[in-house]
């Protein structure tokens, strides 16, 4: 057999219920991932939900400056508006990557 955890084969026991993994330290490392696996499940929403809140701003005042809108602000330049909401994208896009590898396998919409 070999152990879930670090795959290192190791030898079945002849009773009883099989064992999962070589040693006690390889049955807790996977009790901590799956622990925080779940943390991140619960926290990774909440980020996403945060950053297209963010992006969806971001978008709007580019389509205001594009309209020929002029900010009150003056600090606000264009060059680094595109790139701040560039860089939110890229944070949204490994985010949401991130999400949907903690989703169960069976949703129909996620493309693994």
């Amino acid at each position: 057999m070999n152990c879930q955890q670090c795959r290192t084969e190791f030898a079945a026991s002849a009773t009883g219920r099989p064992r999962l993994y070589c040693s006690s330290a390889c049955r807790q490392r996977a009790f901590r991932a799956r622990r925080d696996v779940e943390r991140t499940a619960v926290a990774l929403p909440g980020q996403v939900e945060a950053l297209a809140v963010a992006l969806r701003d971001n978008a709007e005042v580019i389509r205001f400056l594009a309209r020929g809108w002029t900010p009150v602000e003056p600090d606000v330049s264009l060059p680094d508006l595109l790139r701040t909401t560039a860089e939110l994208a890229e944070r949204l896009r490994d985010l949401g990557g991130r999400l949907v590898d903690h989703l169960p396998a069976d949703v129909p919409w996620v493309n693994r």
